[in-house]
């Protein structure tokens, strides 16, 4: 079978991230066909490490090439619903960066378009191909630590943006925010294996500069099955950077710590590393391929997307404070 053409469009950190993962293990099965961003240099530049020879400023030109069979979204959010409309009117497959959309109203859109064709829609949601995730929840299903009580979600970013992501967006109110970038993530995961996310109360607090993302995050939501996450979220403070996902359950707990390292603690015990190299997880590419193929494969759509923004956009809510109720507005 012939190779599976990608072209990507945005060339920033995570979408040269995802590049390196396709040139490192997929080679004989993807090949990046063609490059777009609107920094020409940057273009050649990335189109010389990666052997591309179709290079694009304009993304509607990346868009209808004949022989293109996906679009890899990576530019900023504000930009993606019109990327994704473009690329469903040419007829491509979609790789679509997180968050899906800008908001409620863009990612219904991109969801509305791509339903209904015979087009794959999928979305970079790296968590669940990660062993330490299956290896946490396989360690729940087994009674590792007895019937689960609550969540706690721990965001907290010394510094925001991160070094390695400095750019013109990622720190700003309007499309950016360690909410949206590193939220959004977790978020998918949780709805994915806990439930959805059905109630959320709390306080956002945000710089005097009104350009700037958020500052600090508390929230309390409830899942459609009444189990409670705890959100706590604060940037650019004097510590560590902590990104942790923490299941407390009646007899032990479950934590993964900054992404990929799971710990455990049962009764009395001291919290200890649990490795998670006896775990086989395939890449999201590995998926992707097969989804081209027509075979089974594990992806989380457009809707899975649309789901996640909706918690997002509550948590932009003035009324958060007050709760607001979420049910109605799932797809």
């Amino acid at each position: 079978m012939a190779k599976v053409k990608v072209g990507v469009v945005g060339l920033g950190a995570i979408g040269k991230r995802l590049m390196d993962g396709m040139k490192a293990l997929f080679t004989d099965e993807i090949e990046i066909y063609a490059v777009c961003d609107v920094d020409h240099q940057l273009t050649e530049t990335v189109s010389r490490e990666y052997s591309v020879e179709r290079t694009f400023t304009n993304y509607v030109e990346l868009v209808n090439l004949p022989e293109l069979d996906f679009v890899y979204i990576a530019v900023p959010p504000k930009f993606h619903e019109k990327v994704a409309l473009d690329a469903i009117a040419a007829g491509k497959h979609i790789l679509c960066e997180k968050p899906l959309a800008n908001s409620l109203e863009e990612a219904s859109s991109m969801l509305e378009a791509a339903s209904g064709k015979n087009l794959i829609h999928m979305m970079n949601f790296p968590l669940n191909y990660q062993g330490a995730m299956h290896k946490m929840m396989s360690l729940l299903e087994d009674g590792y630590m007895g019937s689960l009580e609550k969540i706690e979600l721990n965001l907290h970013f010394p510094e925001w943006p991160r070094a390695w992501q400095k750019n013109s967006w990622v720190g700003n109110r309007e499309q950016g925010g360690y909410i949206l970038e590193v939220g959004a993530h977790w978020i998918q995961f949780i709805q994915k294996n806990f439930g959805q996310i059905e109630y959320i109360e709390g306080e956002v607090t945000y710089p005097e500069d009104e350009t700037l993302c958020e500052k600090s995050v508390w929230a309390k939501m409830k899942l459609d099955n009444n189990l409670i996450v705890h959100l706590d979220g604060d940037s650019n403070f004097e510590g560590i950077e902590r990104v942790e996902l923490v299941l407390h359950g009646t007899d032990g707990t479950l934590m993964i710590e900054n992404w990929g390292t799971l710990k455990g603690q049962r009764s009395d015990e001291e919290l200890y590393e649990i490795p998670t190299n006896d775990v086989e997880v395939q890449p999201i590419f590995h998926h992707m391929i097969h989804a081209y193929k027509g075979n089974p494969a594990d992806l989380y759509d457009f809707k899975v997307g649309y789901n996640v923004q909706v918690v997002l956009e509550a948590l932009k809510h003035p009324n958060l404070a007050d709760g607001i109720h979420l049910k109605s507005q799932y797809k």
